[in-house]
């Protein structure tokens, strides 16, 4: 009665599981350094957008008159506004991949999966430059 075949062979199904896993082994070494430079962009714009606010803070004090020194830190209390909190959500807790910590007085960390990225804010000259190796510090500049 029903001459047509609906349904597929086991051998088949086998069949199409191997070339999805095959397809799959190939793709997913590939996908790793994608998702790490999206973490770097990501790092690198908040990196861009803190450098602004410094710059921004000492021209707003130079036109109050207050003699445009830079913030003494960042991240406390001060009337700084805890500008590197806003910026990065202040995700200073832990050492999740994405996320920023604070690693001493100045120095921030932004995790990765294999290393992290060392960052030094002076408040001298209103600087916050990436401290570590020059390869990884290149792609801040």
């Amino acid at each position: 009665m029903f001459s047509d075949r609906h349904a597929f062979t086991m051998i088949e199904l086998i069949f199409v599981i191997v070339v999805l896993g095959i397809l799959a082994s190939v793709a997913v070494p590939r996908f790793f350094p994608v998702v790490e430079d999206a973490y770097i962009a990501k790092a690198q714009a908040k990196v861009s957008v803190i450098r602004s606010g410094l710059q921004n803070w000492r021209s707003l004090h130079l036109l109050k008159g207050d003699g445009g020194a830079y913030p003494s830190s960042i991240d406390d209390d001060s009337d700084a506004s805890k500008l590197f909190c806003k910026v990065t959500t202040c995700e200073t807790n832990g050492s999740a991949v994405g996320k920023w910590s604070k690693k001493s007085n100045g120095e921030y960390l932004f995790h990765l999966d294999s290393y992290d990225i060392v960052f030094d804010y002076n408040s001298t000259t209103g600087s916050f430059d990436c401290v570590s190796p020059s390869n990884v510090c290149d792609r801040f500049e």
